[in-house]
């Protein structure tokens, strides 16, 4: 399901990714990337985060080169494979490695739909002037990372200040937790984990997507039944709907928003194709108030709701049961157009 709009707005710090080792595959990142992907988290970094990851990279290659010269300097590897020893030893390997984790770094920014915040507009002297007042992240450590964290926090806070959704900042680092703090637009996270935790899990949430779409049999003739009820109108003509019937009602997006205790809550965006029949208004000598005279015409509209269905997990969390529907979005006055030639 495509959300409206974000919920969360959420910077990803460069710590959090050495975290899991620059591994853009790690399920935590897979899972944020599939949030952002479906419109519920808009996902950002700033450009000094994205140098930083890169020289993340570098170093991760530089300390794989170190060991794997180590490993083929083994009389027994020598003798196993000499390639592998001239390989290693080869500078242009290095290289290759290199623009392959940068590959993956671009490939996760695609994929995760994340924008980079630049860091051109951040003023030097309110940095400076948090600098000289030791304001965060700036205070008695004198740590390297303070100035470019500084351009990133600052970067962020104008960024926010435009913005009606929660920001939150997720990294590791205690000087950048103190900025948050003292900064009430954005909150902070210690770790990517406890952000995603406010979040249904996803292995769940597909569990139960795929078991509600195999039994959408089972939904369907309630959803039709209730469409039916409805007060239709009709459109372009003098005249009212008399029967409806719907042909089919196809889900065409499936989200989990929220998993309790025994419980999963999906939201469904479903397509209705109806038909209908109609009467239309005549007036004449002997009916001057007019008479509603049916039509052979059929008439045909496409209509969209959303459906808010609780499905019942068991203590394993497996679906067992469709425990409620209801309809939470339809059109307020559901109608079917006239469109008859006279002529």
């Amino acid at each position: 399901m495509a959300f409206p709009a974000p919920e969360h707005a959420v910077l990803v710090d460069t710590e959090v990714f050495a975290a899991v080792r620059l591994d853009f595959d790690n399920p935590n990142l897979t899972h944020l990337a599939v949030l952002s992907r479906s419109g519920r988290v808009k996902l950002l970094i700033t450009s000094v985060i994205l140098d930083e990851i890169k020289s993340k990279i570098v170093e991760q290659v530089e300390e794989i080169a170190k060991q794997m010269r180590q490993a083929a300097d083994q009389p027994l590897l020598r003798v196993f494979d000499q390639s592998i020893t001239s390989m290693v030893m080869h500078e242009k390997w290095i290289g290759d490695l290199t623009n392959v984790g940068v590959k993956r770094l671009e490939n996760y920014l695609t994929a995760a739909q994340i924008e980079v915040l630049q860091v051109d507009g951040v003023s030097n002297g309110e940095v400076m002037a948090d600098y000289f007042a030791k304001r965060p992240p700036f205070g008695s450590n004198k740590k390297k990372s303070e100035f470019p964290d500084a351009f990133t926090l600052h970067a962020l806070r104008n960024w926010a200040k435009d913005q009606k959704l929660p920001v939150t900042l997720i990294s590791g680092d205690n000087d950048l937790k103190r900025f948050c703090e003292s900064n009430q637009s954005i909150a902070y996270e210690a770790s990517l984990a406890a952000f995603l935790a406010i979040f249904p899990d996803p292995v769940i949430s597909k569990r139960v997507v795929d078991w509600l779409d195999d039994r959408w049999q089972e939904v369907e003739p309630w959803i039709i039944k209730q469409f039916e009820k409805l007060d239709f109108y009709l459109d372009g003509a003098d005249g009212k709907i008399a029967t409806v019937t719907v042909e089919e009602a196809i889900p065409m997006e499936y989200a989990v928003v929220e998993i309790e205790t025994g419980v999963a809550r999906v939201s469904v965006d479903v397509e209705l194709t109806a038909n209908a029949t109609a009467e239309l208004r005549m007036k004449s000598a002997a009916y001057p108030r007019g008479i509603n005279i049916p039509v052979a015409d059929k008439l045909k509209e496409y209509f969209q709701l959303s459906l808010d269905v609780a499905v019942e997990l068991d203590g394993n969390n497996t679906p067992a049961a469709i425990k409620d529907i209801a309809i939470v979005a339809r059109p307020s006055m559901p109608s079917f157009t006239w469109e008859h030639d006279d002529s």
